[in-house]
């Protein structure tokens, strides 16, 4: 019997195929540093679109912020059609069916915003 090799794509490539992903290095070394975040971005890939209709586009952004001693933050940016009240109770939703529940995975270093398309 031969044995056969599978190729394992290593989870940062998971996540840049799964969102848009602005600044490559710093999102690699931000994950990389926080590999509990990977599975939590896995989630939110199979939850958006059940959450929000087609044409939703998702994207992770890098926001340090300049005061001192504060940790930079990833931003999963929910882009999105719809107008922003309807943006907005759909993203409530999804905090109430899922985020909340996985937000202490998250250990306050990622969020979710809705962002106009």
């Amino acid at each position: 019997m031969t044995a056969v090799a599978l190729k394992v794509s290593p989870p940062i490539e998971t996540i840049e195929r799964l969102f848009d992903v602005d600044d490559r290095d710093d999102i690699r070394d931000f994950l990389a540093a926080r590999p509990h975040l990977v599975s939590v971005l896995r989630e939110a890939s199979e939850r958006i679109p059940g959450s929000f209709p087609p044409g939703t586009k998702a994207s992770l952004d890098l926001v340090h912020h300049p005061e001192p001693g504060s940790r930079p933050k990833l931003v999963l940016r929910i882009q999105t059609p719809l107008p922003m009240t309807e943006a907005l109770a759909r993203l409530d939703r999804l905090d109430e069916e899922w985020w909340l529940d996985v937000l202490p995975l998250a250990r306050g270093e990622m969020t979710l915003v809705v962002w106009p398309a």
